[in-house]
């Protein structure tokens, strides 16, 4: 989670947090020679589990 309090940190909202976090870590998927469809059905729903927390209303 220490990833995810670096992103709290730097961006103002949690939701741009969150957006940048999966921005970020998709772009590095990409990068890698993955595709968008690929991320979608392997990792959307991990990230979502994952890092789902940081949308939630403190």
């Amino acid at each position: 989670m220490l990833l995810a309090t670096v992103y709290l940190s730097r961006y103002g909202t949690r939701l741009r947090a969150y957006n940048m976090l999966q921005v970020e870590l998709m772009a590095a998927y990409l990068r890698r020679g993955g595709s968008e469809e690929a991320w979608c059905v392997r990792y959307a729903a991990a990230f979502r589990r994952r890092f789902g927390w940081m949308l939630a209303e403190a």
